[in-house]
């Protein structure tokens, strides 16, 4: 990786799983070859902005498209094949952090700085539905986030559910049919889903890594993360397949993949 690119603040896999997407902190993106390791495409610098890019996600319905979020509250349209970048939306005064589509891909939602969630139509990239940030909220409406958002995810099962987290520590269990939206809090930032349990990420010395039920809002256990006397301060934490999960951050300074079951 290219040092003058300001580091790398977001990575995705392509859909079948050839490519992934890389986003940089200089505003540009780059298109690896999962098979051979080699640079296929790559933007121009500074293309997608001068600050970075902190989110990727491919488009469900066109494999070849990707979303990219930015620092400078703008959303891009970028193909895997070239290149090509387009942008979209622009949401003033926000940091977009995080942006996922609902597992049937009609919909897309972006959360950052600001705090609200934002909730866009795939086809038209309308926005056709927010729900504002505690500071913003009423006496009688339920309040989102109080801090920026760094995470948020559809349910892969349901289309109308979402979580999202961020740095007031919590975790929002979404309904969008809903008029407020917040089914249920949970602890833990930095997430994923699978079938009816979520996995949590923390930046903290201990139990930073989690499974909760997602219907009950409950821990169900504690992972063990390796990390020595440091502590381990995740920032990221995914499901995978096996029983295993994996999770990386400031307190390991490495991603590590781990066994529910065994705890190794």
């Amino acid at each position: 990786v290219d040092a003058n690119r300001d580091g790398v603040y977001s990575l995705q896999h392509s859909l079948d799983g050839s490519m992934l997407a890389v986003g940089f902190g200089d505003g540009s993106m780059e298109f690896v070859s999962t098979m051979t390791g080699k640079l296929e495409h790559e933007t121009r610098r500074h293309r997608l902005g001068t600050l970075a890019v902190m989110c990727i996600r491919f488009i469900p319905h066109q494999p070849h498209l990707c979303l990219a979020g930015t620092s400078i509250g703008r959303v891009y349209s970028c193909r895997m094949d070239d290149a090509h970048v387009e942008e979209l939306i622009h949401e003033p005064d926000n940091e977009i952090n995080c942006l996922d589509f609902s597992f049937d891909g009609d919909h897309f939602a972006t959360a950052g700085k600001d705090l609200d969630i934002r909730i866009y139509d795939t086809k038209t990239n309308q926005l056709i539905k927010s729900y504002e940030g505690y500071h913003k909220s009423s006496a009688d409406q339920a309040p989102g986030h109080a801090q920026r958002i760094f995470s948020l995810k559809y349910h892969p099962d349901r289309e109308h559910m979402m979580v999202t987290g961020g740095w007031d520590n919590h975790l929002k269990v979404w309904d969008t049919r809903t008029r407020d939206g917040i089914q249920r809090t949970i602890n833990g930032p930095h997430l994923d889903i699978k079938g009816k349990h979520v996995l949590t990420g923390s930046w903290r010395a201990s139990d930073a890594l989690q499974i909760w039920d997602f219907a009950e809002g409950e821990l169900v256990q504690n992972v063990p993360v390796h990390c020595g006397d440091q502590g381990e301060f995740l920032y990221c934490a995914q499901f995978c397949d096996n029983g295993v999960v994996v999770a990386g951050g400031s307190g390991t300074n490495s991603i590590q993949a781990i066994n529910v079951d065994t705890k190794q």
